[in-house]
Formats: structure tokens, sequence, C-alpha cells
């Protein structure tokens, strides 16, 4: 996840205030919870406000499930669907 917390995405604050990467990375999978499936790309992002801070989530909601990994999007979109 090490292209999550990059410079140019100001995540540092968050990442201070929640004591780490792995603490700030469960609270943006927190808060993508119950959202539609779905790509959110540059031009459709997630928008959440965590902490105060303002968050644009880029990734992918399949099946309700955060996919958030250096794949490309239409990677993901071509998973297959999990039988419920």
């Amino acid at each position: 996840m090490r292209h999550v917390f990059v410079p140019k995405h100001k995540l540092d604050g968050l990442v201070q205030w929640l004591g780490g990467e792995e603490a700030t990375m469960k609270k943006i999978i927190e808060s993508v919870q119950g959202v539609p499936d779905g790509v959110y790309n540059g031009s459709n992002p997630l928008v959440r406000t965590i902490i105060g801070q303002t968050v644009h989530i880029r990734s992918a909601v399949i099946d309700g499930v955060f996919k958030s990994a250096p794949r490309t999007f239409r990677d993901v979109a071509r998973e297959p669907r999990r039988m419920r």
C-alpha cells in the first residue's frame, strides 16, 4: 500500500493523528463500507471525510469488497463476480 501514502496524497496528518499507516488504511476501508459497487477513479472519486480531512479515494468496490492494489481498474472489473 506504499502508493497510498506518497507525499502527493497529503495523508501525513491522518497518519500522524491515527498513529500509523495501518491504522489510517483501516479507517479508509471503514469509510467505504456500504458504498455501491463500482470503480472510483480520478473523474469519479469516492469522497470521504475522515477525522475532518477530505479524502478522495480512487479504487474499486466489487461485491461490497474494497479493492486497492497496484493493478489496473480494468483487471479488477474483469474479475468474475462471486456467487452469493
